[in-house]
């Protein structure tokens, strides 16, 4: 399992360059985080519980997701808890196709139940609401998929570069040689391509495989 300390001295001794020295942190983690923009691995499904919907009697209310949010899961994957602990599957859709819904008949909200909810981008982060007024509060679960945290300390770690070492070196060389506009990084970024599409083979298949367990 290696250690960010452990891949900033990989690093080092496949760049050699001082005056980057500084940086080999950064190009660790910006490999990291292009990996994960590019597909949704499975150590990044989370699960967010009990976010609460305020009230709002004038029709629109958020809550924020979590700041590592990056997308919902592929499958149902928003609830309301009821009463009981139990769940009740809710319906997301846009914002603007529910506003068009509930006012189309001139004016007169339908009221929906459990009301849809809607995602939505704000400059704070990642919320999920409703558009209808609410006289309640309403708690939700949200499966999603969560950037991981940023290596910081020496003994720090990260899924992917315990389970895909070589694709994060590729990628991490490929943007420090960028850095100097150094035409080996396109070797470096062949090198990431490869290993990527190989680990997202082996990804897919242990999650195919988990599906199959559980049948």
């Amino acid at each position: 399992m290696p250690t960010f300390a452990e891949a900033k001295t990989r690093i080092a001794r496949g760049i050699l360059r001082d005056d980057l020295a500084p940086s080999y942190g950064d190009f660790i983690n910006e490999a990291v985080r292009e990996a994960e923009n590019r597909r949704d691995w499975l150590h990044m499904k989370s699960k967010a519980e009990p976010l609460t919907i305020p009230v709002s009697a004038e029709g629109r209310s958020t809550v924020a997701l979590p700041a590592n949010f990056k997308s919902l899961q592929k499958r149902q994957a928003v609830f309301y808890i009821a009463d009981d602990g139990g769940y009740v599957p809710a319906e997301v859709v846009s914002e603007a196709a529910q506003i068009f819904r509930i006012w189309r008949f001139w004016g007169t909200p339908i009221i929906t139940w459990p009301p849809r909810l809607f995602l939505d981008e704000e400059p704070t982060g990642s919320v999920i609401g409703m558009v209808e007024p609410n006289a309640l509060e309403f708690n939700i679960r949200v499966d999603y998929y969560g950037y991981s945290p940023e290596m910081v300390a020496d003994d720090d770690t990260n899924p992917l570069l315990t389970k895909y070492p070589k694709m994060i070196y590729a990628k991490a060389k490929a943007i420090a040689f960028s850095e100097i506009n150094d035409q080996i990084a396109e070797g470096f970024e062949e090198e990431f391509e490869k290993k990527f599409g190989e680990a997202a083979r082996a990804e897919a298949h242990a999650e195919v495989a988990g599906r199959e367990l559980r049948l």
